[in-house]
């Protein structure tokens, strides 16, 4: 424990206050409160250089979104911490006040305003370094073990605070939603490294069962469909067809051989789900011709390399549905066929009485086409309507294949943008790495 303390000081002793120029800094209470001037005099001493701090795009976002004064009341004695939790919560509130002109940052002693201190629960020195954030909708308080806990070697100042602005400004806390009940993956058991990497981007995450709950919870920036093993029922495919309707966003993989729920709910969005398995014998992993791999000349986002361990493919309809358009994501050679009955133990052979050789999309994306003016010009602005992902395959994301190439880039990119116009997702805890 001796040894985590110390990494932990080793590791915050690097960080200094870099506050000059901060103009946004005020204070409103009178001495013997301690200014940001004094606290940097005396920080100045325990490290020569700054680290660069990068806000996540999650807490700029939230910034900008700030219409209203936010004071942040800083309860800290003039004496150094031990872990430097002050000088760390001081440099990242500084970085905050280069997005938005509305915080304010007050540096109280609380030895010397100790009815202050308690009109906001700071009652005993445990406390003592806790940041509350205040707007006119309320206080949230953010405690020393909030922003840095030695015990866990983490540290936290980003996700507290952040989360704690977003409760004192009002602004709505999305998540991202993976459906379970019916032999998904999930973010517990096989999608633990997609887990990961969602929180380490700043993202929460939950677990939603339908058979439990009766719809999708209003705070769901995204729903992921992970590969369903056993088929839905009539009502759970009812309340995701019902949040389709109202502009859902929702990531679907199914597999070959899947039960047809996921061909089901995509049919009236323009696509026909297919069950065989995609074979191209043109660009695959050795030697298993099933397992696709896909550079970027053929990946609209134009990762460099994703591969897919056995996938069904994604066949756009003749007709996309009014106002919504169905474009390819990721797509095979024009060798490949649909193997209706593959074996593993076989190697695959091309069969012109049965199957079609043409290059078959294994990744689409559907969403609401743009309004057109009178003129016929695109004019930006889409149409009402869901945002959807549909992949072929689900293992693509699994543990073993996460890492894999550019599976995991993919996968993230693909979150961030469908969430990207939602309000903004809860940030969790980030460990210390």
């Amino acid at each position: 424990m001796k040894k985590c303390y110390l990494a932990i000081a080793i590791i915050l002793v690097m960080v200094t206050l870099s506050v000059y120029g901060c103009t946004s800094v005020t204070t409103i209470i009178q001495q013997p409160t301690t200014t940001v001037t004094n606290i940097i005099t005396q920080s100045t001493t325990l490290a020569t250089t700054t680290p660069s701090i990068t806000l996540s795009s999650i807490t700029i976002n939230a910034l900008a979104k700030v219409k209203m004064n936010i004071s942040a009341l800083c309860f800290f004695p003039p004496t150094d911490d031990q872990y430097h939790t002050e000088a760390y919560a001081l440099n990242m509130l500084t970085q905050y006040q280069n997005y938005t002109s509305d915080l304010t940052v007050q540096i109280i002693d609380p030895n010397q305003n100790p009815e202050e201190a308690r009109e906001y629960n700071i009652t005993d020195s445990s406390l003592y370094e806790s940041v509350v954030f205040k707007t006119d909708i309320g206080t949230v308080s953010v405690t020393p073990t909030e922003i840095v806990d030695p015990n866990l070697g983490a540290i936290y100042a980003e996700n507290s605070f952040t989360n704690a602005i977003l409760q004192v400004t009002g602004q709505q806390e999305k998540q991202v939603y993976f459906l379970i009940g019916d032999g998904e993956a999930s973010p517990s058991t096989t999608l633990t490294d997609l887990a990961y990497a969602l929180n380490t981007d700043l993202l929460q995450l939950q677990t939603l069962d339908l058979q439990v709950q009766t719809a999708i919870p209003s705070d769901c920036a995204v729903l992921v469909i992970a590969g369903p093993t056993t088929p839905m029922t009539d009502t759970e495919r009812q309340i995701i067809a019902d949040y389709l309707n109202n502009d859902g966003k929702v990531i679907f993989m199914t597999n070959p051989g899947a039960p047809n729920d996921v061909a089901q709910l995509l049919k009236p969005w323009g696509v026909n789900v297919q069950s065989s398995t995609v074979i191209d014998p043109s660009s695959y992993v050795a030697p298993n011709m099933n397992i696709l791999q896909i550079p970027s000349a053929r990946d609209y986002i134009g990762e460099t390399n994703v591969y897919f361990p056995g996938a069904t493919a994604i066949i756009a309809q003749t007709t996309a549905p009014t106002n919504m358009d169905v474009t390819p994501l990721l797509w095979t050679t024009s060798n490949s066929w649909l193997e209706k009955n593959f074996d593993s133990s076989v190697t695959p052979k091309f069969d012109p009485s049965t199957e079609i050789q043409q290059s078959y999309a294994v990744g689409v994306l559907i969403k609401p086409s743009d309004i057109t003016d009178s003129s016929g010009n695109d004019t930006g602005v889409p149409y009402p309507g869901p945002y959807i992902v549909v992949f072929g395959d689900s293992d693509f994301v699994a543990n073993a294949n996460f890492y894999s190439a550019n599976n995991g880039d993919l996968f993230l990119k693909l979150v961030s943008d469908l969430g990207a116009d939602s309000e903004l997702v809860k940030i969790p805890p980030s460990p210390l790495k």
